[in-house]
């Protein structure tokens, strides 16, 4: 059903955009009959647009001097953008402009301001004579704009294209004559969605009031044009323009034009212009170049009869994006064509971490993904250089390590293992170099212990001579806890324990007896150790085992008791305060303040927990268990009041907050998972924003958000880790 009325939906938008082209063009027509003598009006103040023949009717335009070729053009504005323009005409006429456009929820409105300057010289009557105290000859015009674009966000986002129209108020200085007058411009762009990256453009301009100097009345030159459009920014940017120009007083022609980006940052553009006028038929070219929010551009436009025409331009565009896919796009268009430029630089490995990049934020960019993989292939064609590479750092890792610099010797073997992780002996070296370093760490400890090391030997030594075989293993167990790598202790106390296993019954008694003595005296550490000795000398001998059981217990007994006997001593330290925090609990419970109560008995518990006051502690989780109940119930309810008035984010907080309260809310678990994937990806999207502008900080601080509504967001999760 939904599929159907999107369908229907799509149908009658684009029916609506071709019925206004239609009825525009119905009721602008008779007007055709009037056609104007004011050339100047022809002339295009856009560098951009005149570097390509002055054809781009049916492509959208970044800058409000767009609106001269097609007044619907300005619905390509992303920001807030301001523009001077200035032209020099065949060396005698200036032409300067200047713009300002930006872009609101209900449209773009722009406004720019015109000034034409003839610099007329002398004046001369028709006898010849030179005629004195006459004024100069110029033109003044204020032009407002307003475009509406055409666009669809559900269930996918497609540009349709807009409309627009000017409104120009003029003003006009012939000599000492004045002329005023009024005139508008309609037109559309509409994006043919059968055929992908291509558009229809439509204008009627200078459709207004006659100008009049003393009795001669003068047409504005009504002009309708229609032409068609290609884009494709993903590959160099390329635009293509084609457009047909209609006029009467003139002749008709036909302007073609293209332009492409080389590199992420410069554009150049070429256009011809066919007419069986020299001003009209010419080629000219043009060049821009961009820098952020900042563009330059240039248009050289040669005539066969007049001198060149140069024009420049200058824009900047400033302040927030109002809508967010534009600065999704406009991001991910610089990122992109600043890493195409590096890949065809030749300059792989910077073009691949670049890709990388991007698509750690925009994982579905196709082009993104093509670039990548063709990166990762001219990568694999330069392995015979790695190969040389990884040679010269094994050599220079080898010589290192055999004069002992270890700290080179690594650092060459891990720069090899970079370009080459199978090296095997590189991963060798390392070892091998880790093993020297370890040995020299040992041998550092060991000097450092080396009073202790020799004491504990030398009691080893004293007890083994006295054939004391338990004593002197305890002496090399303490020697093995500071020098666990010492081999030869390792060794005596193994042929210490083939002693006391081959020791004869007699033999075994005495040990017995000392143990024993130990036993009686509380002193249950030492009477182990002979005991266990009896054990290895006498392993039938279970009823010494069940003498190291009960010498355990008993050790254990006497830390429990040691461990209650400090516990008490704390609990008195301690009683006060969680008396406090307890009938702070309930005197809050009591007047309803949930928040505050809660607080208390957490403290409370904690108390309680560490310090085992048991009956307490089952009291004190009752009453949270009661008063987080209550508040996960009232901040359901917020939330779904918030969710309500569509204040999402909000509504997830509050739910979120529901849940810290009581995990087992059922109610709040399910309206969350309603709401938390729509903040998640808003927050997502906002970071993505921050991100694309360097605000690093912000970006983090978005993505954050967006895992903390929806932990297991994959690309959340991928974007922040790589801005970490």
């Amino acid at each position: 059903m939904y599929k159907m009325i999107s369908r229907i939906s799509f149908k009658m938008y684009i029916k609506k955009i071709v019925a206004l082209c239609i009825i525009a063009s119905f009721i602008i027509l008779p007007f055709q009959n009037v056609y104007a003598t004011g050339k100047v009006f022809l002339l295009n103040p856009d560098p951009v647009t005149s570097g390509m023949g002055d054809a781009g009717s049916a492509l959208m335009s970044s800058y409000a001097t767009g609106a001269n070729i097609n007044p619907a053009s300005t619905v390509g504005v992303y920001r807030t953008v301001a523009t001077l323009a200035v032209s020099n005409i065949t060396g005698n006429i200036q032409y300067d402009y200047g713009s300002i456009a930006f872009l609101s929820s209900i449209g773009v409105f722009s406004a720019g301001l015109m000034y034409v300057d003839y610099q007329t010289g002398d004046y001369f009557d028709n006898a010849g004579d030179k005629i004195t105290d006459l004024g100069p000859s110029y033109d003044i015009s204020a032009v407002l704009n307003y475009s509406l674009p055409f666009k669809r966000f559900l269930p996918t986002f497609i540009d349709y294209g807009g409309i627009g129209a000017n409104l120009k108020f003029i003003r006009s200085s012939l000599a000492d004559y004045i002329s005023e007058s009024i005139a508008f411009d309609v037109g559309c762009i509409f994006a043919i969605p059968t055929v992908k990256y291509l558009s229809f453009g439509f204008a009627l301009k200078n459709l207004g009031t006659n100008q009049k100097y003393v009795r001669d009345n003068f047409n504005l030159p009504q002009m309708m044009t229609y032409g068609l459009g290609f884009s494709y920014e993903d590959f160099y940017n390329i635009k293509a323009a084609i457009d047909f120009n209609n006029l009467k007083d003139y002749e008709n022609f036909t302007s073609i034009g293209f332009s492409f980006n080389p590199v992420y940052f410069l554009a150049f553009r070429f256009g011809l212009k066919l007419g069986g006028d020299s001003i009209f038929n010419n080629t000219r070219f043009g060049v821009g170049l961009q820098f952020k929010g900042v563009s330059f551009d240039y248009a050289f436009i040669p005539t066969s009869d007049l001198n060149a025409t140069h024009q420049f331009s200058l824009s900047a565009a400033f302040g927030n994006f109002t809508d967010q896919k534009m600065a999704y796009e406009y991001y991910l268009n610089n990122h992109f064509r600043e890493a195409e430029a590096n890949f065809y630089a030749k300059d792989f490995v910077k073009a691949r971490e670049q890709f990388d990049d991007i698509l750690a934020v925009y994982p579905d960019h196709i082009p993104s993904q093509e670039y990548l993989r063709k990166t990762i292939d001219e990568l694999a064609k330069i392995d015979d250089y790695n190969l040389d590479k990884v040679n010269s750092y094994m050599k220079k890792a080898d010589k290192a390590l055999n004069r002992n610099d270890v700290v080179t010797a690594d650092k060459y073997y891990r720069k090899a293992l970079e370009l080459d992780p199978t090296n095997k002996t590189a991963k060798y070296g390392i070892e091998k170099g880790e093993l020297t370093t370890h040995n020299v760490k040992v041998e550092q400890e060991r000097a450092v212990n080396s009073e202790r090391i020799e004491y504990l030997w030398s009691r080893y030594e004293k007890f083994y001579k006295k054939g004391d075989l338990v004593r002197a293993r305890d002496s090399l167990k303490y020697l093995l806890d500071i020098d666990s790598e010492n081999a030869l202790a390792n060794e005596k106390i193994v042929n210490l324990d083939n002693q006391l296993a081959k020791v004869a019954s007699d033999k075994a008694g005495e040990i017995y007896e000392q143990g024993m003595k130990y036993y009686k005296a509380g002193n249950y550490d030492e009477a182990i150790k002979y005991f266990e000795a009896v054990v290895v000398a006498a392993p039938h001998r279970l009823d010494v085992q069940e003498l190291i059981d009960k010498a355990q217990k008993n050790i254990q007994e006497i830390a429990e008791a040691e461990r209650l006997s400090a516990l008490e001593e704390e609990q008195n330290k301690v009683r006060d305060q969680l008396y406090e925090a307890y009938n702070a609990g309930l005197k809050n419970y009591e007047k309803g303040k949930l928040e505050v109560a809660v607080k208390h008995f957490e403290k409370a518990k904690n108390i309680a927990e560490k310090y085992e006051f048991e009956e307490y502690y089952k009291k004190i989780k009752n009453y949270i268990s009661k008063i987080s109940a209550n508040l996960s119930e009232k901040y359901y309810k917020q939330g779904f009041a918030a969710f309500r008035k569509n204040n999402l984010e909000e509504s997830a907080a509050l739910y979120k907050k529901a849940l810290e309260y009581n995990p087992g809310n059922t109610s709040a678990k399910f309206e969350l998972d309603r709401v938390a994937d729509q903040v998640a990806q808003s927050f997502y999207e906002k970071g993505m924003t921050a991100y694309s502008k360097n605000e690093m900080e912000k970006a983090r601080e978005y993505f954050r958000k967006a895992l903390y509504f929806r932990p297991n967001k994959i690309e959340a999760q991928r974007a922040l880790e790589r801005i970490r």
